[in-house]
């Protein structure tokens, strides 16, 4: 009899167990969700502008690539033909280090133009990205940009970069 009880406690542990780890895992996805870009987690205004206030979902426009960006940061020098960006603290764990964002003849660049569509009605809770094409002469210092590529040291060998605008903090 005593084997039973402690075959039913070990399997009520298992149980409890498994529920924990169920209930971690779905508050930690639906935390980050998966299949959006990070510009569905930030406020867009009119004008392109990132600021805080009403907070929409939003569908990743299908010119960019499915996967999340692999890094975030803002222009911070423009010399001669190079773009340089820095780290920010807050988007990413690193301290503000300067990489240099190497634009080859095959990199697509896209500009978000979200804010620049008429505000949605305020029952509305979604929003589909939109974007343009752009080109390097349209970075600026402050633009917050989202990359997709490789890195190399310090540099970034972007194969999309998306420009959002000069990012203000929320």
């Amino acid at each position: 009899m005593r084997k039973g009880v402690w075959i039913l406690i070990g399997l009520a542990a298992i149980a409890l167990l498994g529920a924990a780890a169920f209930f971690i895992v779905r508050l930690l996805n639906s935390a980050a969700p998966q299949g959006q870009s990070l510009s569905s987690q930030l406020a867009v205004t009119p004008g392109g502008k990132l600021a805080g206030g009403m907070q929409y979902d939003m569908t990743p426009a299908p010119e960019l690539p499915t996967a999340r960006p692999d890094f975030m940061a803002n222009v911070s020098q423009i010399k001669d033909n190079s773009v340089y960006v820095t780290s920010d603290a807050k988007l990413t764990q690193g301290a503000g280090t300067v990489y240099e964002l190497v634009i080859a003849a095959d990199t697509k660049i896209y500009r978000d133009t979200t804010g620049e569509n008429p505000p949605p009605p305020a029952n509305v809770t979604w929003v589909q990205q939109t974007v343009v094409q752009a080109d390097r002469s349209q970075f600026a210092p402050g633009d917050l940009v989202a990359i997709w590529g490789d890195q190399r040291s310090t540099r970034w060998i972007a194969s999309v970069v998306l420009i959002y605008g000069p990012a203000v903090a929320k």
